[in-house]
């Protein structure tokens, strides 16, 4: 999909659910690890020795065995487009993180693509015609293999938002959509969590003009409250959407105003505008009129920045 931000979409799901998760997909899991414990690492890059290209392991907690003083780490990579060499990655991963941190590695692989649903290997084995020097093996959860019928009375806030990554006919994008939505009001969570839950399922489920109808008759079949912790959901999208136009908007127009006076303009400058929020934006375009030469234009960046 164009325009999604999948890693920060899913590193945002992760980093606030990691325990449920794990209870989600890993029950087995969930019985020795301690809850309390987790504790997310920075981002690791390494260096792939065969290609020379650097890699991010995009999610590392540090945990603790439960009723024990001895520790492991999660190693959980969401990957939203296949890989030819993707186990051989992991397994780089796998090895760099026990030669800097020296404790065990659990990996798992979050696989969100859409297509192909041909299942992925999970497992990097090297050997001989006489001896198998090595065999590594990671979880790897493909959700479009997945049937989000299966995960509809989990009660659990990743499941929400995953169901619309999951496998379903073009159909029942609608049920899809409302089932995801009435699950995240039914856990009563607070705003800011729900909002996200609600916003991935958005981003990944964005209805067509009919079927934005049907959904919407859909939610008013609703009993009275929870019609309205659904619709309280909508709204928040609604009104996330009106600012993001705005400010989308309102950059193209001080871009284009200043392209007129500025013609080679850098691309540096073009960066620092577009991270203006949309009040700055409008005091921009109401001082540009003043500007005399590409000085003012920095001058006046850098006291914006300075002011904020």
């Amino acid at each position: 999909m164009k325009n999604i931000d999948h890693d920060r979409l899913f590193k945002e799901l992760l980093t606030n659910f990691f325990a449920e998760f794990i209870d989600l997909f890993l029950p087995a899991v969930s019985k020795y690890l301690d809850r309390n414990s987790i504790q997310f690492l920075d981002k690791e890059i390494f260096t792939d020795v065969t290609a020379g290209e650097k890699h991010e392991a995009d999610l590392i907690a540090k945990c603790r065995f439960l009723g024990r003083d001895t520790f492991f780490l999660i190693h959980t990579e969401p990957q939203s487009t296949r890989k030819s060499n993707f186990a051989l990655r992991m397994f780089i991963y796998f090895s760099r993180l026990i030669e800097k941190y020296g404790l065990p590695v659990y990996s798992i692989a979050l696989l969100s693509y859409d297509k192909p649903k041909s299942p992925e290997k999970t497992g990097f084995v090297v050997e001989f015609p006489d001896y198998k020097t090595l065999e590594y093996n990671f979880v790897a959860i493909q959700l479009n293999r997945l049937n989000w019928r299966d995960f509809l009375k989990q009660e659990n806030p990743v499941a929400s938002a995953l169901m619309s990554k999951m496998g379903f006919n073009e159909n029942e994008r609608v049920t899809v959509k409302k089932e995801c939505l009435r699950m995240i009001a039914r856990l009563k969570l607070d705003t800011a969590r729900a909002h996200l839950l609600s916003g991935f399922v958005d981003s990944y489920l964005r209805l067509k003009d009919a079927e934005i109808e049907q959904f919407n008759r859909e939610v008013r079949s609703l009993p009275k409250r929870e019609r309205k912790a659904v619709m309280k959901l909508t709204t928040s999208w609604k009104e996330e959407g009106i600012q993001i136009g705005l400010q989308q908007a309102s950059t193209s127009l001080v871009l284009r105003l200043l392209k007129k006076r500025f013609p080679k303009l850098a691309k540096k400058t073009e960066l620092q505008i577009q991270k203006l929020p949309t009040e700055k934006l409008q005091d921009l375009g109401e001082a540009l009129l003043d500007f005399k030469d590409k000085t003012d234009l920095e001058n006046w960046l850098t006291t914006a920045s300075d002011k904020n």
